[in-house]
């Protein structure tokens, strides 16, 4: 059963090996390099999804951040600071508004006082009747000195 081979015939088998073996690794090296590259893809695909997921969410936070910003009309307030003319006649309105207002206020605040004062006046209680009722003398008697 041991029979020798005839060196051509060795070499035959040797060269079939070898095509043999060289046909699997030019087989199997393409599909190495293949799923190496889907994996490249697959790993890239999934950073530029994060990215995107970044870039959406910033794109979100600026809309909402010019949408506040637009309703907190910083444009027409910009627009209001640029003309001094303006700015100047709205101070000095403003300002009146408040001295006629807080003079309106005051007089109205005095004359609740000076009527709740009378009340208790009216109530004759001892101690608090006669120390308003010599607040009220006094302010007659400085009125009537004045003149």
């Amino acid at each position: 059963m041991d029979q020798k081979k005839s060196p051509l015939e060795n070499e035959a088998a040797l060269l079939a090996e070898m095509e043999k073996a060289l046909q699997d690794k030019i087989c199997v090296a393409p599909v190495n390099a293949l799923k190496k590259a889907e994996e490249q893809v697959e790993a890239e695909s999934k950073a530029v999804e994060e990215q995107r997921a970044v870039v959406d969410k910033a794109i979100g936070q600026l809309e909402a951040f010019a949408l506040r910003l637009e309703q907190s009309k910083i444009a027409e307030y910009m627009d209001y600071l640029s003309k001094p003319g303006r700015l100047i006649r709205m101070n000095f309105l403003m300002g009146a508004a408040r001295g006629f207002g807080f003079a309106v206020g005051l007089t109205v605040l005095g004359a609740v006082i000076i009527y709740f004062l009378q009340y208790l006046v009216r109530l004759n209680l001892p101690v608090i009747s006669k120390f308003i009722a010599d607040i009220f003398v006094l302010a007659n008697q400085y009125l009537e000195y004045r003149r």
